[in-house]
């Protein structure tokens, strides 16, 4: 054997691309052209329901919000935290045995106290008002 080293020039190919041209290569994005404007109205507004708080002459803050599962809102004004129990006989409202009544994503009984300014989820039968 010789010693002699032996230099030769790399080749390069183009690796041929799998399945079909389609396949193999990236989609073609125009820069140019600006993207779609979102549209004004999303299926959210249909679920988003903001109702502005009543104008009952009183602060706010003295208002207990009772929503209910169809997304109606009834306000009970209060002088003080009350318990549900009381809140509900001054609400006006007619309740089905089964409705569930939530503050701050806890379900409370009719002996549990409502500070003044709660808003409480009512969950089942909710007639009148």
């Amino acid at each position: 054997m010789s010693d002699e080293i032996i230099h030769s020039e790399p080749t390069f190919s183009t690796p041929e691309p799998l399945g079909t041209p389609e396949d193999s290569y990236a989609p073609v994005i125009d820069p140019i052209t600006p993207a779609a404007p979102a549209e004004e109205d999303s299926d959210m507004d249909d679920f988003v329901t903001e109702e502005p708080a009543p104008d009952l002459g009183i602060d706010p803050s003295n208002v207990v919000t009772i929503r209910t599962s169809s997304g109606q809102s009834h306000y009970v004004a209060v002088t003080d935290a009350l318990t549900l129990g009381r809140i509900k006989e001054k609400s006006g409202l007619t309740y089905g045995a089964g409705t569930q009544f939530f503050l701050n994503n806890t379900v409370i009984n009719d002996g549990d106290t409502v500070p003044m300014g709660a808003t409480l989820t009512a969950v089942g039968s909710v007639k009148g008002g």
